[in-house]
């Protein structure tokens, strides 16, 4: 269960995207200790013609795991990958993704968000 977040959380424009993304949080970023490298997981539910807007993570490492659905993931360099269940992407401290669901059934990914300190 989360601590301290709604289990099912709407969040609109994430990332600067379009639509909404139901976000079902394990734990958030907010409550990991320091120490934890892991510091936030999620599944994210983003709905067809929803997607995570294209961003630059500061601070910490992201890492999408797509369980069903299909997308298409935008990476740092700005180059585009159509993803569907089974793929996975990481993206480094200093680098930007997207997600976009392309779809016509939601895609559901995993979010896991990572850091060194």
């Amino acid at each position: 269960m989360a601590l301290g977040v709604p289990r099912n959380h709407i969040m609109e424009k994430m990332g600067g995207g379009v639509g909404t993304v139901n976000c079902v949080y394990a734990f958030t970023r907010d409550k990991a200790p320091a120490e934890h490298a892991v510091k936030e997981m999620a599944v994210l539910t983003i709905p067809p013609g929803a997607s995570i807007g294209y961003h630059k993570h500061d601070v910490n490492e992201d890492t999408y795991i797509i369980i069903s659905g299909t997308g298409v993931f935008k990476d740092s360099d700005g180059k585009e990958y159509n993803v569907g269940p089974g793929d996975m992407t990481v993206i480094r401290m200093g680098q930007e993704h997207g997600l976009a669901n392309n779809g016509n059934v939601p895609l559901v990914a995993v979010s896991v968000v990572a850091a060194q300190k």
